[in-house]
């Protein structure tokens, strides 16, 4: 799947695999990307998938929709007490981590009524996530960046055939350490599963299905991601290891 030559939601960028914040070997260049532009001003690239409309890079937004800003958090104590949105980057290190793995942001923000997102953008629903695994039959790889440059080796059935070029962002856990940076991709739903826990997407380094998992929303930190509209039924599974996740969001 692709973007129509029609694409109404950004310009064409075939042939280029660079991220918009310039590292290289991110996209799949034999497709077309359009783009979208956050609350802050940056600029992303996005893919139609489907019926779908995606954001192909993971959230760094500074500030939610209302210009309120979104505290980052460095110290562990004090990030595994929040119950308020608050955002980071990976080991604190933005200089690192910030192109291309964009920002980490906890539940409390993801559901903010003040909306990480962008104007006719969301974070997509659990059904949402399903619809697109569903759409590409359950093919983890075809939603994974090729290579070692950012997924380390052995890695499994990548071909980035969707576009949607998931990266091994890592996670920052309840008590406040960081891990698992190179090993999975890890991205919010909007959905919660009861008062104490939400849905989480999960896509590791090896296995070629995406996983879906129960993550408890007071434990985890997550990255933003983001999808435009559609309204899709979705499907029960058993719960998985809380980890924090990046995300990208839906128009």
């Amino acid at each position: 799947p692709g973007i129509s030559a029609a694409n109404p939601y950004g310009i064409a960028a075939s042939g280029i695999s660079d991220h918009t914040c310039g590292a290289t070997n991110v996209h799949n260049p034999a497709l077309t990307y359009g783009s979208m532009t956050d609350q802050d001003g940056n600029v992303y690239k996005t893919i139609v998938i489907g019926t779908q409309v995606w954001m192909a890079e993971n959230l760094k937004a500074s500030h939610y929709r209302n210009g309120d800003l979104i505290p980052v958090v460095t110290d562990a104590t004090v990030w595994s007490g929040l119950t308020t949105g608050a955002a980071c980057w990976y080991n604190n290190d933005s200089a690192t981590y910030h192109c291309p793995y964009g920002k980490l942001y906890n539940w409390y923000a993801v559901a903010d009524a003040r909306n990480l997102c962008p104007t006719g953008w969301h974070v997509p629903s659990d059904a949402e996530w399903t619809v697109l695994t569903t759409y590409l039959g359950n093919d983890g790889g075809a939603m994974k960046t090729t290579g070692t440059q950012y997924w380390l080796s052995p890695i499994s059935f990548a071909t980035n055939s969707s576009g949607f070029s998931g990266l091994p962002a890592g996670a920052r856990y309840s008590n406040g350490p960081f891990g698992n940076i190179g090993y999975y991709g890890n991205w919010w739903s909007a959905t919660e599963y009861s008062s104490a826990n939400a849905w989480e997407w999960h896509r590791p380094r090896k296995h070629p299905p995406p996983a879906r998992r129960i993550a408890a929303a007071a434990l985890f930190r997550a990255t933003a991601g983001h999808r435009r509209e559609r309204d899709q039924a979705g499907r029960g599974e058993g719960p998985g290891v809380p980890r924090p996740q990046r995300l990208r969001a839906g128009g």
